[in-house]
C-alpha cells in the first residue's frame, strides 16, 4: 500500500507519518550465506546494524467477537488503540498521536475532547468484564459485555456488486459491504456522505442525503434528502439499485499484483479484491497514476487507461498512454506476466503487518492474504519502521 505525499512508514505506529520527523527504516533481506539480515540504515548512514526477523506473536483478545460481524471495538486496556477485526481475527491497531479511539464514531478522535474509554476484558473468574474508562476518570463502573445486534440493512443488495450505499436515515454514516453483508460505517466529523464521490465529503459543501428504507408496507422507499430541503415538501421515492459489478476479463489477480489501470476511465482504477477485480473512484482533481500505483495530480499526471477486450475477444491497449495531442494512434501491448517478488525473511504468519523492504526504502511490505506484498512510498518519502508508515526523506533516515 502506498503512503500520502509528504509521508513514510513507521513500524512502531503502524501508520504513515510526516518524513520531515521520521526515520526512512527499510527491513530484513537475504544474505549472501541465504540468512535473514538488516536492518539497512537502522543507524546513522556510517554504519550498519544487523537484526533477527521479530518472532512477537500477536496478542489475543478473548473479549473480541469477530463473528458477530462487528469491524471495530474498544481496546481493552489502552484507549489510544483499537482492534479491528481481519480475516484471521482481531487485529490491534494504533490510533494516530494526539488523538485517542472513540466507539460512537468508530474512528480515532482528538484525545482533548473525546473521554479515554476502554473495552471489555478477562476477570479473574475467565469472565468479560469492563468498561474501564466508560465514565469519567473519578469512577469507573462495570459492565457486561455488549450483546448489540449489527443493524439489519434489508434495501442493500451487496449482490449486486456494488460496494457503497447511503445510510438510510443518517447522511453522517454509509453502508459498505462486506463479506457478510452490508456493514455500517462512519463519515469523520464534519462530514457527509456523497454517493456521486463515493466517498465523506465536507458538509458545508454537500447536500445531506440518505438512501431506500422499508416503509409500513415492507417496501423499499426513499431517498430522503435527495432535492434541497427549502425545494420540496415531499419525498422521493426510488427503488434499490440492480446493477452489476464490472467485468474485467483483461484484469489478472491470480499473479498477485493488486493494482491495475483502469480499461476505460484514467479517473478509477482496478483494486485486486477476495472475490476478484474490484471497480475504484479517484478523488475529485485526480487520475491514477500506474507508477505510483496511486491517484496524483490530473494537472500533472498523465490521462493513462489500461488493457481491454477487442472485437477479437484479446486484451489489447493500452489507451491514452501517449499524450492526445502527440498520437493518432493507439497503442498496444500485452497484459503483464511479472512474477511477484519473493520476500523470504519476512513472517506474515506473526501477526506483524508491516515490514522494511530489504533493498529499497521507498518501499515497504505489507502482508496479505496470500504472503508479503511489495509496496510503493509517495514520491519525496521513504517508509518509517518506527512510525509504520511513509515519511518526508530529508528529515527520514534511509533504513
Amino acid at each position: 500500500m502506498p503512503c500520502a505525499p509528504g509521508t513514510v512508514w513507521d513500524q512502531n505506529l503502524l501508520t504513515c507519518n510526516h518524513q520531515h520527523s521520521t526515520q526512512c527504516v527499510t527491513g530484513n533481506y537475504v544474505g549472501p550465506e541465504g540468512n535473514c539480515v538488516g536492518c539497512v540504515g537502522c543507524t546513522s548512514s556510517t554504519t550498519t546494524t544487523t537484526t533477527t526477523p521479530s518472532t512477537t506473536t500477536r496478542p489475543n483478545f478473548p473479549c473480541v467477537d469477530c463473528s458477530s460481524g462487528q469491524q471495530y471495538f474498544q481496546h481493552p486496556t489502552d484507549c489510544h488503540k483499537f482492534i479491528q477485526c481481519a480475516p484471521y481475527g482481531p487485529q490491534e491497531m494504533p490510533c494516530a498521536p494526539g488523538t485517542v479511539w472513540d466507539q460512537n464514531l468508530l474512528t480515532c478522535n482528538h484525545q482533548h475532547s473525546t473521554q479515554c474509554v476502554t473495552g471489555n476484558y478477562v476477570g479473574p473468574e475467565g469472565n468479560c468484564v469492563g468498561c474501564v474508562g466508560c465514565t469519567s476518570s473519578t469512577t469507573t463502573t462495570t459492565t457486561s459485555p455488549s450483546t448489540t445486534t449489527r443493524p439489519n440493512f434489508p434495501c442493500v443488495d451487496c449482490s449486486s456488486g456494488q460496494q457503497y450505499f447511503q445510510h438510510p436515515t443518517d447522511c453522517h454514516k454509509f453502508i459498505q459491504c462486506a463479506p457478510y453483508g452490508p456493514q455500517e460505517m462512519p463519515c469523520a466529523p464534519g462530514t457527509v456522505w456523497d454517493q456521486n464521490l463515493l466517498t465523506c465529503n465536507h458538509q458545508h459543501s454537500t447536500q445531506c442525503v440518505t438512501g431506500n428504507y422499508v416503509d409500513s408496507d415492507g417496501n423499499c422507499v426513499g431517498c430522503v434528502g435527495c432535492t434541497p430541503i427549502t425545494n420540496t415538501t415531499t419525498t422521493t421515492t426510488t427503488t434499490p439499485s440492480t446493477t452489476t459489478r464490472p467485468y474485467f476479463p483483461c484484469v489478472d489477480c491470480s499473479i498477485g499484483q493488486q493494482y491495475f489501470q483502469h480499461p476505460t476511465d484514467c479517473h478509477k482504477f482496478i483494486q485486486c479484491a477476495p472475490y476478484g477485480p474490484q471497480e475504484m473512484p479517484c478523488a475529485p482533481g485526480t487520475v491514477w497514476d500506474q507508477n505510483l500505483l496511486t491517484c496524483n495530480h490530473q494537472h500533472s499526471t498523465q490521462c493513462v487507461t489500461g488493457n481491454y477486450v477487442d472485437s477479437d475477444g484479446n486484451c489489447v491497449g493500452c489507451v491514452g498512454c501517449t499524450p492526445i495531442t502527440n498520437t493518432t494512434t493507439t497503442t498496444t501491448t500485452t497484459p503483464t506476466t511479472t512474477n511477484r517478488p519473493n520476500f523470504p525473511c519476512i513472517d506474515c504468519s506473526s501477526g506483524q503487518q508491516y515490514f522494511q523492504h530489504p533493498t529499497d526504502c521507498h518501499k515497504f511490505i505489507q502482508c496479505a492474504p496470500y504472503g508479503p506484498q511489495e509496496m510503493p512510498c509517495a514520491p519525496g518519502t521513504v517508509w518509517d519502521q518506527n512510525l509504520l508508515t511513509c515519511n518526508h526523506q530529508h528529515s527520514t533516515q534511509c533504513v
